[in-house]
């Protein structure tokens, strides 16, 4: 059995899981992750004969910065883990090259060259606050069939953007069914997630939910100038890659 705490929630992989918490392993941060603005997932995993690469979004304690991309929030959430499938991928395959010793690259190298895209999983865990249910039946019958609606227009964009890699994606909340098999998850107090405190008085959770804020926020104010029909021009826009950048837990 293997945990892992992932933005106060903890994930529980049992013992036909053999895993690894991708961004935080030595393989990805001594490896690709030595160039500047590679990204990775979540988690990195293989059970039974297929390898799943899995990205937590945990939009609770952000509600009002997730709603700054209202509009292109789809777009730009499903491309972000696209992005960080595609340099997942070729961390793992950059790693088996090297000769690296790691199980999980091994394992999940020879998936990857079998061609067998079947055994190819991406599973995007996004996570918002559950909604009461409305009094009125009727009205609540709406309100399901606008989350399944939006339900599939994640999945849609993500299958776009992966269909290069794989057809196997899937979009849902992690305390919802379907799940994965052989993953259990819990939330997790407050206090049972912060650590030690910098000279500021944060924590390294502290530090991470503000970076993840402001760059919601950064990204809100890209998506409303592209809305108004507002161009920026280079300098602007390299200023604010820059800057995303440099907030990127």
């Amino acid at each position: 059995m293997t945990e892992f705490v992932e933005q106060n929630v903890l994930f529980t992989f049992d013992e036909s899981w053999s895993c690894e918490k991708w961004d935080d392993c030595d393989v990805y941060r001594n490896g690709i992750a030595v160039l500047q603005g590679t990204q990775a997932v979540d988690f990195l995993g293989v059970h039974g004969d297929s390898m799943y690469l899995i990205e937590v979004k945990d939009f609770r304690a952000h509600r009002i910065e997730s709603k700054n991309v209202a509009g292109g929030e789809i777009h730009y959430w499903s491309t972000e883990i696209a992005c960080k499938v595609r340099d997942t991928i070729a961390g793992i395959m950059g790693a088996a090259l090297s000769g690296g010793p790691n199980d999980i690259v091994i394992q999940c190298s020879e998936i990857l060259g079998a061609r067998e895209l079947r055994n190819v999983h991406v599973v995007a865990w996004i996570i918002k606050e559950p909604q009461p249910i409305h009094p009125n039946p009727k009205k609540q019958q709406k309100i399901d069939a606008v989350n399944k609606k939006r339900s599939e227009q994640w999945r849609e964009a993500l299958k776009k953007r992966l269909g290069w890699l794989t057809v196997k994606v899937k979009h849902s909340n992690p305390f919802e069914s379907p799940r994965v098999p052989g993953v259990t998850v819990r939330n997790l107090p407050r206090n049972e997630t912060k650590g030690a405190l910098d000279e500021n008085g944060n924590t390294a959770q502290d530090d991470r939910e503000k970076r993840i804020a402001l760059l919601h926020r950064l990204r809100g104010i890209e998506e409303e100038c592209r809305q108004m029909g507002i161009a920026l021009n280079a300098p602007v826009r390299q200023g604010l890659d820059a800057l995303a950048e440099r907030l990127m837990p």
